[in-house]
Order: C-alpha cells, then structure tokens, then sequence
C-alpha cells in the first residue's frame, strides 16, 4: 500500500488500497476500523496496527549450531519483504520493537478467529496445545529480547535443539497524523515467528548432543 497523502476522503482511499493490496476477506477488520472512525480520533501523531490472517502452530526439526562459548540466544523473529530479520526498525516500516510488540498484543486481544487462545498478556499469549492433552503452551510477543539456547553439556560446542514456534501471517500498518482528514499509511505483509516460553520466560526448548 502507498503513503496516502493528498486532500481527498481517506476512508474512500484507503479502501481502494485495501482492495488492490489484500485479499477481499482479509479487508474487514481495515473497513471496521474506517466505519467505526477509530481513525479520527487519534490522540497521538502517530498509530500501529496489526490485523492477523492466519495461524500456525509448530515445533521445528531439531538443528544443529555451532557457539564458540557453547550457548546460544534465539529470539522472535519477523520476515518481511522475504527477508527474514529481528526488528522492524531498521526496515521501510521503521516500526519500533515496543510498537511491534503492543499492537501484536491489542490484535491478540480483540481477535476471534484463534478459539485455542485462552489468555492475553502485553508480553506473551496461552493457546491450548492441539497434540498435548490438557496442555497449554506460552508464546512470547517480546522483540528485542535474546533468549538463552544452553549446551546441555555436550563434549563439544556443537549439539542440537528444537522449539515451539507459532508463526502468524498478517499484516501491519503504520498510520501517521498529518492535518485535517490527511493521513499517511504504510502497510506491509509480515509473518510472525514468536518462540515458545515456560513459566519463567525462558525459552522453551528441547536440546541434544550431536551423535
């Protein structure tokens, strides 16, 4: 979608973009936020948002890496444009890790098409596991933040670990204030890979020694 500036109706405009741009059924959560004038009464100059297509829940391949201390660190991970990077900031978007992160977790929290979310948390969400009986998994909605990969004392640096990803398609938008009804929007398609957590944030991961 193109920056939108020029002193025409934005509703009319930004729903053309959303047309051209994404898929007819993906369009509705943009239309409500047009229809319910969310949009005029910013407060701020500035707003992100983040509207979810489709969710995937996985739990990778074990893997092997090479750390010369003999840990690691991982951390979430977002791939736009087929680049696949750990922070919006440096990209076209310039979207922060906070703002990720919190319109992320206002999308979570408003969402209905999950029924497996349970609860919602500024910085993680619940989902029911759909392969563990009676069990729940955590995914953290935290950028920015390393997480620690330990050798789980392998003789040497090399061993293997697998994780729990949930990777979420959507995509994100950056509304900026300009005057009257002009506004200026940047969106792109992003696909999320947030990392399974346990109950005390770390990461929540298998690990074993190389054969």
């Amino acid at each position: 979608m193109a920056i939108i500036d020029k002193s025409v109706s934005f509703s009319i405009v930004f729903l053309i973009n959303c047309i051209l741009s994404v898929r007819s059924d993906n369009c509705q959560p943009l239309i409500d936020l047009i229809t319910n004038n969310k949009l005029y009464i910013l407060n701020s100059t500035e707003a992100i948002t983040f509207f979810p297509i489709d969710f995937k829940f996985i739990t990778t391949d074990y893997g092997g890496v090479t750390c010369s201390s003999g840990n690691c660190t991982t951390s979430n991970e977002v791939m736009y444009k087929n680049r696949r990077t750990v922070s919006l900031s440096d990209t076209n978007l310039a979207i922060s890790d906070e703002d990720l992160s919190l319109a992320i977790y206002t999308s979570m929290a408003s969402n209905t098409q999950l029924n497996d979310i349970i609860s919602v948390f500024p910085n993680r969400f619940v989902v029911k596991s759909r392969t563990e009986k009676n069990t729940f998994l955590v995914y953290s909605t935290v950028f920015g933040i390393n997480m620690d990969i330990h050798n789980p004392g392998c003789d040497r640096t090399k061993f293997q670990y697998r994780s729990r990803i949930a990777k979420i398609k959507g995509v994100v938008c950056k509304i900026h204030f300009l005057s009257g009804i002009r506004y200026g929007l940047d969106c792109g398609d992003i696909l999320l890979f947030l990392n399974a957590i346990d109950e005390d944030g770390a990461l929540d991961h298998e690990t074993k020694c190389d054969p």
